[in-house]
């Protein structure tokens, strides 16, 4: 894990992210990864992730490209972010 990644994950521990045991992956101005175990107390049965538990999982690294990538804007820009989930594993997002 490089400094930077590292100091992020570092930053996200103590809030949210470090509740639902988000681990940074990589991170670039156009693009954060990381996991999440699927563990029993974000299931919805046995095994099953809770869609609220992806959603904020989808929510947090979304609120983190925004850091990542902020860049000064003027006037009525607006900055914008999407998350795709590319693969779940079972057991492991």
């Amino acid at each position: 894990m490089d400094e930077q990644l590292a100091a992020m994950q570092a930053r996200i521990q103590p809030f949210f992210a470090g509740t639902l045991g988000i681990r940074l992956t990589s991170m670039a101005n156009d693009r954060v990864t990381a996991e999440l175990d699927v563990r029993d107390e974000l299931c919805t049965v046995p095994g099953v992730c809770h869609g609220g538990a992806l959603m904020a999982f989808a929510d947090q690294l979304g609120d983190l490209l925004v850091v990542v990538a902020l860049v000064p804007l003027h006037g009525d820009e607006v900055a914008e972010a999407g998350v795709v989930v590319e693969r779940a594993d079972p057991g492991h997002v």
